[in-house]
Formats: C-alpha cells, sequence, structure tokens
C-alpha cells in the first residue's frame, strides 16, 4: 500500500473551490417560513427562570413577613449531658512503631503504623491473637483498625487503657 502525501495548502484549495454538497434552501424554503427573520438562525431566548428566580418572592403585596423563629428548649440541659463513650489512650512501646490492624489479631493486615506520639479513642476491647501474653485488643473506630493492649496505655499515663471500656 503506498501512501500519498498532499501538502496541507493544496487540500485547503480544494476544498475551498468545491464546497461539500448538501440541501440548500432556496425560494420556496423562505417562503414557507414566513416573514421575519429565519427562526432557526436566531439564537433561541432560555425559557427558564432568570437569575432572580433563586432569590424567592420579594416584598410585595402578596408576601406575608416571616415569623421570628423560637428557640427550641434544650432537650438535654447542660447538666445531663453524657461523658465521651471513648478512651483517649496513646502507644506506649520502646520503637514506637506499632501494627493498628484491620482485625484483632495479628493475621490481619496492617492498615496503619503508628508512633508513640498519636493518641488515639479507643471505643471498646475484644480477646484476640496473643501478643506477649495479651490476648486483648482494642479498637479504634477513628482509624477504623484494631491495637494490641500490650502496646497501649492511657493517655494520663496510668498503667492500663482497657479499665473502664466495655467488651465489644
Amino acid at each position: 500500500m503506498k501512501l500519498h502525501l498532499i501538502p496541507l495548502s493544496l487540500l485547503a484549495l480544494s476544498i475551498a473551490a468545491n464546497p461539500i454538497a448538501g440541501p440548500h434552501p432556496g425560494p420556496e424554503a423562505a417562503a414557507l417560513a414566513g416573514p421575519g427573520p429565519n427562526p432557526i438562525a436566531e439564537p433561541i431566548p432560555n425559557p427558564g427562570p432568570g437569575p432572580d428566580a433563586l432569590a424567592g418572592p420579594g416584598p410585595g403585596p402578596e408576601s406575608e413577613p416571616e415569623a421570628e423563629p423560637e428557640p427550641e428548649p434544650e432537650s438535654f440541659p447542660p447538666s445531663q449531658l453524657f461523658k465521651r463513650a471513648d478512651k483517649t489512650c496513646r502507644v506506649y512501646t520502646g520503637d514506637g512503631n506499632v501494627a493498628c490492624r484491620t482485625g484483632a489479631g495479628t493475621g490481619y493486615s496492617v492498615k496503619y503504623r503508628v508512633s508513640a506520639s498519636y493518641r488515639f479513642g479507643v471505643r471498646c476491647k475484644a480477646n484476640g491473637s496473643n501478643v506477649m501474653g495479651n490476648r486483648v485488643w482494642d479498637w479504634i473506630p477513628g482509624w477504623g483498625c484494631w491495637i494490641s493492649a500490650y502496646y497501649t496505655r492511657p493517655a494520663d499515663g496510668t498503667r492500663s487503657c482497657e479499665t473502664g471500656v466495655p467488651w465489644c
């Protein structure tokens, strides 16, 4: 197969000399369209609402003033607010590189690596794989993963992060 290359300037001259054939309206089409400009050639006005339609009805005789909203009574007075359910804990380990896993066990995949500087909320605890004699794992809802209780301590520095944490 042999390709023929045509210079672009010759191609443009060829197209200009031979316009694309097709139906062209004649005088009969103009007579059928009626007097005035051709409706196809004129821009069609937007039949939708204008930019002021989103603002709502303006002041006028048909609009009534809106009533002032009344404050709702407090459903929980401040003295009855509940304490946050999560216990704030931190990683407690020498290297500060603890796996937060997709399940309560070492067989689950690692979702995050957590250093000793991170603080997190523990929602509940569950039994899982044994890590250094500890089978308890803490659920971290903010990250959606589990950390072995062997590596966690309360943020206040006391001994056990799991004290007061419910079982899942």
